[in-house]
Parts: C-alpha cells; structure tokens; sequence
C-alpha cells in the first residue's frame, strides 16, 4: 500500500534522506540502450550540474550520488535552519530562479507593488520558504527538468519515470554511513566500474579528487580528464555535513568519519563484494565502526544487500521503534511493522 510521504519524511527524527528514482518501462536515463542502440552517457553529467545547481536554491544538501543507466540515487540532508533564517527578498530570489514568477521578479528588483502584487507576495513567500526546505520539491524540480529534456532527445511524450521517487529515512551515523557507502558502489556491483576512482558521476570519485589534491598527491590521468572536464564540479563536491552527535557544530563541513578513513573503508568494501566474500574488516578499520556502534562483521554483509535488507526507515532496532510509535501517534495507520528489523539487529553492536 502506498505510504503518505509525510509519514516518511519526518524532519523531526532525522534531516537526512537516501531517494531514488527509476525510468518508466525500458527507458534509458543514460548510457547504452541495446534495443535503439543509442547512447546517452551525455546526460550524465547535466543531471549532476542539475543536483548541485538545485542545492544553491533549495535548503538541500547533497551527501552523496550516483548516475546509473536508468535510475540514480541521492543522499539528501535538509538544512531548514538555512532556509528559516533567510530574509523574505532572499527566499524569493532563491525560488524564481527554478520556478519564474512574474510578481516574484518584480518583488526582487524592487518596483513598487500594487496591493493585489502584495497581497499575492504575502501570500507566496511562507509558501515558497517551506517548499525551499522541502525534499519532495526538490526532487520534482529534479526530475522535471531531466523528462523534459530526455522527452525533447527522443521526440516523444508522456511520462519519463516510473512513478515517484522512493525515500528512505537514515535515523543515526550508521544508517548514513552504510547507504552512501552503497550509493558510492553501485558501479563497481553493476559491474560498470573496477574500482571507485573509476566509477564516474558519483561522489566517490569526486571525494578522491578532492584528497588527492588537498594532499599534493598526484592525479592519474583518468582523474586529471574528469576534473578538466568539470571542474566547478569537484569545487562544490559532496559533502559530510554535521553527524547526529554534531549538531551544534559550526562547521558545514564536520565528519562522521574523516574523508581518508572513509575512502578506504568504501575501496575495501567494493574489494570484498566484488569477490563475493563477506570478509573481515582490517584492523586499522575497527575503531570507526565501533565508534559507530557497528558489527564488523555485519558490515559487508549490510551494504552488498542494503536495498533489500531496509525499508522506508534506516537505524537501529531503538531507531526503527521510535519512528513506529511516533508515526502510530501521528496517524492512526497503526504501523506495527518496518522492514529492516534483522539487519538492524545484524548491524548494530
């Protein structure tokens, strides 16, 4: 049964969201589609510039992407405390540059209002900034300009995806960690890709980029050519953002764990799923995940069959109860049950 999405997304549990949308039928987001032949790998990277371009408007922040052939994923974290302190002038700057509105750009460029223009603004502006905080509006305005430009390219009509997006709640670092970890390596699971620097469009290769030159460390020659083409890319490059245990810091920029540590932690995941071995986690790995509260010897496991093992909410069995009784208080749908209570049980020490 289809679930309202205000019972899954609840900025009162958690800001950060993992979403994914998949194309309607058997049609091609990007790359090779073997019935026409043709090739889309083009649109990879104006579906990457929409993302980030979208996070300067809305109060949005991305975590982590990837563009596969006819699907991507986005881990989103919503900043409402951003979009809260903006003044009215600023929220409507921000919205009419996705959505024109007429009264909205004369607002901005202060020409004087007639009262029926101001009582439209009085009107739109609380509007407008609750939509800038807002994942589903981001996601439409998302997936809004990618169908109308795949629609354009192929000269036909009607609906691109399949239906909407799906959304996941990632209620503790665990949960985030675990699903960017997944979103990072779908590539290398796809077989599309042998190692994470060489899994283009995601955020993996962009964090690689930003190490290697933060340290000195000299690019190889595929890197060089990604960062040539798109450079503003990797300058507006994923980020962390504040953890679950950080939210007082004043730092947009603060770890869950430090950007090495987790480079290493995705490369040698990838390793493990790619030879099908659950595997052991290194020894210089240990004191991240049991800092996190996590299973080492769960955590291959957990990211090979995230998609399956989870449902719409992310966390540990306390994390998963919480939403239910939350959302039973909410709502009289009386939820009973959330899919993901053995993983959580797997994956939490």
């Amino acid at each position: 049964m289809t679930i309202a999405r205000k019972q899954l997304i609840d900025l009162s549990h958690t800001p950060y969201y993992h979403c994914i949308n998949r194309c309607v039928r058997r049609a091609w987001l990007c790359g090779d589609d073997p019935l026409t032949g043709k090739n889309y790998d083009g649109r990879k990277q104006s579906i990457v510039n929409r993302m980030k371009f979208l996070t300067t408007v809305f109060g949005i922040e991305l975590c982590a992407y990837v563009v596969m052939s006819n699907h991507y994923h986005v881990v989103l974290h919503v900043n409402a405390e951003l979009i809260d302190n903006l003044t009215e002038k600023e929220v409507a700057k921000r919205w009419v540059q996705v959505y024109k509105n007429a009264i909205g750009i004369r607002y901005i460029e202060g020409a004087k209002l007639d009262i029926k223009e101001q009582e439209a603004m009085n009107t739109y502006l609380p509007i407008w900034r609750e939509r800038l905080k807002d994942i589903s509006w981001y996601m439409r305005a998302l997936n809004e300009g990618i169908a109308r430009k795949a629609n354009k390219e192929d000269d036909c009509k009607g609906h691109f995806w399949e239906g909407r997006f799906k959304s996941q709640a990632l209620t503790d670092e665990a949960a985030l960690l675990a699903c960017m970890a997944y979103v990072d390596l779908n590539p290398i699971r796809a077989k599309i890709a042998k190692t994470p620097e060489d899994s283009n469009h995601t955020s993996i290769q962009e964090h690689i980029i930003a190490h290697q030159q933060q340290n000195n460390i000299k690019l190889s020659k595929k890197l060089k050519n990604v960062l040539k083409d798109n450079p503003q890319n990797i300058d507006n490059s994923p980020k962390y953002l504040k953890t679950f245990s950080q939210q007082n810091v004043k730092n947009d920029q603060a770890l869950p764990i430090e950007r090495e540590s987790y480079l290493e932690l995705v490369d040698y995941t990838g390793k493990a799923i790619r030879s099908g071995k659950r595997g052991a986690i290194p020894e210089n790995l240990k004191p991240i995940l049991i800092r996190l509260s996590i299973n080492p010897a769960h955590w291959v496991s957990t990211v090979s069959t995230y998609k399956q093992a989870f449902g719409k909410v992310v966390g540990s069995i306390a994390k998963l109860d919480d939403w239910r009784n939350t959302q039973n208080q909410k709502d009289e749908t009386n939820t009973k049950w959330l899919k993901g209570n053995k993983a959580a049980r797997d994956l939490y020490a």
